[in-house]
């Protein structure tokens, strides 16, 4: 007996059961995998925040903040690397849990960093070695630019 939807005339089999191809299951695996991902990336941010104030406030000098995030993801891909090796040793790590992606990197992680950069510069003296950042700045890219053309030249 045909129930009807929009335009469309559908045999209706079981009306409990729910029959999902193959390409709707695999949208789902993405789907909880992506905010699997997301929520465990979100995770070691907010835990590196937390553990660098503890450690800004405690007065500890033997470790950053950069030093701590550097650790939790070791740590991090360590644990992933330990769960596909001994857990769930028929499957291999997915490419794209342990790939870079640029995308995500200069759209969500540069901003940040740039605008802490930039915010907490001192005005005096970033102006007083202003001369010296500008050299610096134009010399080193003119030197890397003509290094490069360099091998560039040598390899072709």
């Amino acid at each position: 007996m045909p129930m009807f939807q929009g335009w469309k005339a559908i045999p209706v089999v079981a009306r409990d059961r729910v029959v999902m191809d193959q390409a709707a299951v695999d949208d789902m695996d993405d789907t909880a995998s992506n905010a699997l991902s997301l929520s465990a990336f979100m995770g070691i941010l907010v835990l590196t925040v937390l553990i660098g104030n503890v450690i800004r406030r405690t007065g500890f000098k033997w470790a950053t903040e950069g030093s701590v995030a550097l650790l939790l993801g070791v740590c991090t891909g360590g644990a992933m690397f330990l769960y596909y090796w001994l857990v769930d040793p028929g499957h291999r790590v997915p490419r794209r849990l342990v790939q870079f992606d640029e995308s995500v990197f200069f759209q969500t992680l540069l901003p940040p960093i740039i605008f802490s950069a930039g915010f907490s510069v001192k005005k005096k003296l970033f102006f007083r070695n202003f001369a010296t950042l500008l050299l610096l700045g134009v010399g080193g890219t003119a030197l890397s630019a003509g290094l490069l053309a360099a091998v560039a030249r040598g390899v072709m």
